[in-house]
């Protein structure tokens, strides 16, 4: 799945108002690819406490989001996720052993926060 080049968007998974979560925990059984570009106000996936599980996911990009601090406050699980990547062509990636952890240091790395 790729969210490109949309200024307004701040979250991609995001409850109605008055709406609550029906589950604990939200499954993407079929993600193998999340990118992310080109999105400046973009804050998280998601700003709820649900359990997140990303049981197919492999690979995410990140890219141009200069306000993406953190993935998404709630238990997230990527079992075969082992690196976040800045660009297409980057090999190395980066990974902090988990989603959220290695997104905040993204964040901070690219707010000059060390």
């Amino acid at each position: 799945m790729n969210v490109t080049d949309c200024k307004m968007i701040e979250e991609v998974i995001q409850l109605q108002v008055g709406e609550e979560a029906v589950n604990d925990c939200i499954i993407f059984r079929q993600l193998e690819y999340l990118g992310f570009d080109c999105l400046p106000s973009l804050t998280g996936f998601y700003s709820g406490n649900c359990t997140l599980e990303f049981p197919s996911l492999e690979q995410v990009l990140v890219r141009q989001c200069p306000k993406t601090m953190i993935f998404s406050p709630g238990v997230l699980g990527t079992l075969k996720l082992n690196e976040v990547q800045l660009t297409e062509a980057d090999d190395q990636g980066c990974w902090e052993g988990n989603l959220n952890d290695t997104v905040q240091k993204l964040f901070s790395e690219m707010a000059g926060i060390n």
